[in-house]
């Protein structure tokens, strides 16, 4: 049934392509399916089609009987519009127009790639605006104007075969003006209600401009429609603050009598610069941020045009760069999630609006440090472990004098629950150091490593990956990546309560203290787009991308000489690469843009 369907709609679109004009090529094919062009406005052609897809419309239609008018030197805007078959489909819109009349399209000039179109139906709101500027060399009479449709590229002139898409045929009248429009308009805003103009002569010593507000559309054609200026600059003065304007230049080819077309709109806006916000929490030199969830605060500027959003940046060197840009928000507040130990972090907000980010901000950061790690728990439960998250960790464990069954320093099981100070460390495959060191002559430490559920620890029996009795070093050898390793620090030298002491926990990583060989080493590109590749040496086991709040972003383990890593979907900022090669580590900042 499909084959006969599809023999059937060919049929239909040969008959409908049957009368369309020559000379030109033609008529375009799509064979997938037409997805029509539901919008072309150019030039006094404004043409709205129907916006079904598939046989209902011919994948060529002629509308050559549509006449538009332009004037050769002269800049025109252009509005397509288009359905897209899908919300996730992007269509390209490129335009041909024949400027020399040869009956192609191929010549130098003769191509306009006006843009994308993504997930529109052709009859919404979406629609692609661009400009065609009709060059001073083009004939003067009839020619051929060609709109062109394609999905995900664009189209030939010539297009025929697959394809998803539709092409449409106009007439266009070029006219040679008396003299040439002005271009290249440019506005410098000066202050909230002035700005100077300045454009590209077109030839004629006299022009007119036409100031108004952004929207307006191409003046009226009337003489001294807006302000006489001879030369290539004006200043514009009593402008409202905070408007969107654009401006119109003409050339005046005989004073009063003759002109060329408008060239414009040449936008502007009277917005000015927000001025530098005041940090106000954390504090400048704050300590003892908490890891974790924390709510940076800001005022609003008190100088300049008002902020309608800020940018936050923020690392943990300086100076701090456009690529330490954490995010946008429009509101004088951000909670952010900080990782990290005892780490000192730079942060600043800069405002900006339509006018742009406000300047000088950047280069005054505020400073904090987080705290230290939390003291371990004060009970003999590994589900309130304390997880290690960085190494080497250090940290000093005292008893409660005089308590009865205390975190870690009882020995045997009078509650039957497990004795011990617990704690969690994640392998990384490389061997994990675990060293307690006794305070006073009761604490006899002993140190046991599990896996798996630890509710089913006995807390005198055998560990399931190592159990030390009168030793305080144990090494977990090539732990397993991604592994969680339990960790439980008891006093097993006797049977009876009320023992107490104290001892120092330092657990460390064989990657904690190595240096790294870079000799042959190599990372490229930098800064990075998409993808960064990486060589060594000696084998590469594993890289790590960790944004500068200390988040990991990326893990991959590799096990050769060279790989790669793709960064194209992380935000554009600053980065820590972390290699491991041969139990040594080596950290390198890199930028991704």
């Amino acid at each position: 049934m499909k084959k006969i369907t599809l023999l059937f709609l060919m049929f239909m679109s040969a008959f409908a392509f049957a009368q369309f004009p020559a000379p030109y090529c033609g008529p375009l094919t799509f064979t997938n399916n037409v997805e029509p062009i539901t919008l072309v406005n150019f030039a006094g052609i404004n043409n709205s089609t129907d916006a079904t897809v598939g046989s209902a419309n011919p994948a060529h239609e002629d509308f050559t009987a549509i006449i538009g008018n332009v004037l050769a030197g002269s800049t025109y805007p252009i509005t397509l519009k288009g359905n897209t078959d899908g919300a996730s489909y992007t269509t390209k819109l490129r335009v041909y127009i024949d400027w020399n009349q040869n009956n192609d399209f191929t010549d130098a000039g003769e191509s306009y790639d006006i843009g994308n179109i993504t997930g529109s139906t052709g009859t919404d709101a979406i629609q692609l605006v661009g400009s065609i500027i009709v060059p001073t060399t083009a004939l003067a009479g009839n020619t051929r104007m060609r709109v062109i449709k394609k999905y995900n590229s664009y189209a030939t002139s010539c297009q025929t075969g697959s394809g998803w898409g539709q092409a449409e045929d106009y007439t266009l009248t070029v006219t040679i003006p008396a003299c040439l429009g002005a271009s290249s308009g440019i506005a410098t805003v000066t202050s909230s209600t002035t700005a100077d103009l300045s454009w590209t002569s077109g030839g004629a010593t006299d022009v007119e401009v036409m100031i108004q507000l952004a929207g307006t559309g191409t003046p009226s054609a009337a003489n001294n429609t807006g302000v006489n200026v001879s030369g290539t600059t004006y200043s514009a003065t009593s402008l409202t603050p905070q408007t969107a304007y654009e401006f119109y230049v003409r050339s005046e080819c005989v004073i009063g009598t003759t002109f060329s077309t408008w060239s414009g709109p040449f936008s502007f806006n009277t917005t000015q610069l927000p001025g530098c916000t005041t940090l106000i929490d954390p504090a400048d030199g704050a300590i003892d941020i908490p890891v974790g969830d924390t709510t940076f605060t800001w005022n609003t500027p008190s100088t300049g045009d008002p902020a309608t959003s800020y940018d936050f940046y923020a690392s943990i060197a300086l100076p701090l760069t456009t690529a330490d840009l954490i995010g946008n928000y429009t509101t004088t507040s951000a909670l952010i999630t900080l990782s990290g130990y005892n780490t000192t972090f730079y942060w600043t907000v800069v405002p900006k609006n339509v006018a742009g980010e406000a300047t000088g901000c950047i280069g005054s950061p505020s400073s904090f440090t987080t705290a230290g790690p939390p003291p371990p728990p004060l009970n003999d439960d590994c589900a309130s472990a304390t997880a290690i998250t960085t190494l080497p960790y250090s940290f000093t464990q005292d008893d409660a004098i005089g308590a009865t069954n205390n975190a870690g320093f009882i020995t045997g099981c009078p509650d039957g629950m497990n004795d011990g100070v617990w704690y969690t460390v994640v392998g990384d495959g490389a061997d994990i150091t675990i060293t307690s060191t006794p305070t006073g002559s009761l604490f006899d430490p002993q140190i046991g490593v599990y896996t798996g559920s630890c509710d089913a620890f006995n807390c005198e029996g055998t560990a399931d990956v190592g159990f030390e009795g009168d030793l305080e070093t144990y090494t977990i050898s090539s732990s397993i990546i991604g592994t969680t390793y339990y960790i439980n620090i008891g006093n097993y030298s006797g049977f009876t309560d009320n023992e107490e002491g104290s001892f120092v926990l330092d657990v460390s990583s064989t990657l904690a203290s190595a240096t790294f060989n870079t000799t042959k080493f190599s990372i490229s590109p930098n800064p990075v787009k998409d993808v960064l590749n990486i060589s060594n040496s000696t084998t590469i086991s594993k890289i790590e991308v960790i944004n500068l709040l200390g988040q990991e972003m990326i893990v991959k383990s590799l096990n050769e000489n060279q790989g790669q890593i793709d960064m194209s979907q992380l935000s554009t900022g600053t980065y820590l690469v972390k290699l491991t090669s041969d139990n040594q580590v080596k950290t390198i900042k890199v930028i991704k843009e």
